[in-house]
């Protein structure tokens, strides 16, 4: 019993976690694409289903320029581009103890 809870317990962190995790690049949904073509920085093409929800949080800090187009049977959008840059925050300064 104990050790069906842990599993439990842990599969719920677990989906906490990934359903948390981001930030996430979405799109407005439409109803006759069934996936988006994904290009970072002039990479590779990652295909990814429809809704798009794709992945962020592990790029490296910097510019970068996401292409994105809708694919259906049919053929597939033009490319629209969104430019972003990561920014870590910087580490605090005059540390003190206040009143």
């Amino acid at each position: 019993m104990i050790k069906r809870t842990l599993v439990i317990s842990l599969i719920i962190v677990a989906a906490a976690t990934l359903a948390y995790a981001g930030p996430y690049l979405v799109c407005d949904p439409d109803p006759v694409a069934e996936s988006y073509v994904v290009v970072l920085d002039n990479g590779e093409q990652i295909e990814t289903p429809a809704p798009l929800r794709y992945d962020l949080a592990n790029i490296d800090e910097g510019q970068h320029v996401v292409e994105v187009q809708a694919k259906n049977k049919w053929g597939v959008s033009s490319a629209v581009p969104l430019e972003f840059q990561k920014t870590l925050p910087v580490s605090p300064t005059n540390l003190r103890l206040g009143e």
